[in-house]
């Protein structure tokens, strides 16, 4: 992977009213990340950012840096209890509210909420999760052929099977796959061609229900 760097934009115009519109939009180089990710989540708090977790092209990272815009340069700060990807934090009366969206799995029908104090480098999981209704997504969305992705359908209520169907953008298909006993299923094909795909997602719940879904993919190579 390539090193990530970071770039912060500086709005002159907001810290000197008085210049003119030609100094706004400018970019300066600033010291990059020291752990190279992506599908991670920030947070500013005491004038301070935040990088909390991420993906690595290969694992998903309960790394958590700390960047000082000030001084230009990066803390390494207490991991997360659990590694986690595409996550979103927020911060609230001085501390990150860490919301997990994708990994590690949580039970069906919940997310898991993690609070972190930057001062003290607590991390408390509070007694009770958040219920959602109904989420259908796919991850990592792109992602790479020889990696493959992983389709799974989160809801309150327990699945009995989940079926999903690929299509390419002519409407043939190219993949199907299916499991019973769990909200998620995986879809590998190293030979599959780079581009846009349509998948379908079909899932039986435990009392009857049938839910139908259909949501676009990326392929690269």
């Amino acid at each position: 992977m390539k090193k990530t760097q970071l770039y912060v934009i500086i709005f002159i115009l907001l810290a000197l009213p008085s210049m003119s519109f030609a100094d706004v939009d400018t970019w300066t180089k600033k010291a990059d990340m020291p752990t190279p990710r992506r599908a991670l989540s920030t947070c500013v708090v005491n004038g301070k950012i935040y990088v909390i977790g991420g993906w690595d092209g290969d694992n998903y990272l309960s790394t958590v840096e700390e960047y000082d815009p000030a001084t230009d340069t990066w803390t390494k700060k207490a991991d997360m209890p659990t590694p986690r990807g595409t996550l979103c934090a927020s911060a609230v009366n001085g501390k990150i509210y860490a919301l997990e969206a994708v990994t590690p799995p949580t039970p069906q029908g919940v997310f898991d909420v993690r609070v972190i104090n930057p001062d003290t480098q607590e991390a408390v999981k509070p007694q009770g999760f958040i219920s959602v209704g109904e989420l259908v997504y796919n991850f990592p969305n792109p992602f790479r052929a020889e990696q493959g992705t992983t389709f799974r359908y989160v809801t309150t209520e327990k699945v009995e099977s989940i079926k999903v169907q690929i299509f390419n953008l002519a409407g043939v298909p190219v993949g199907v796959v299916s499991r019973t006993g769990s909200n998620e299923v995986r879809w590998y094909d190293p030979l599959v061609h780079a581009g846009l795909y349509v998948y379908r997602m079909d899932v039986t719940l435990e009392g009857g229900g049938v839910r139908k879904f259909k949501r676009a993919l990326e392929v690269y190579k």
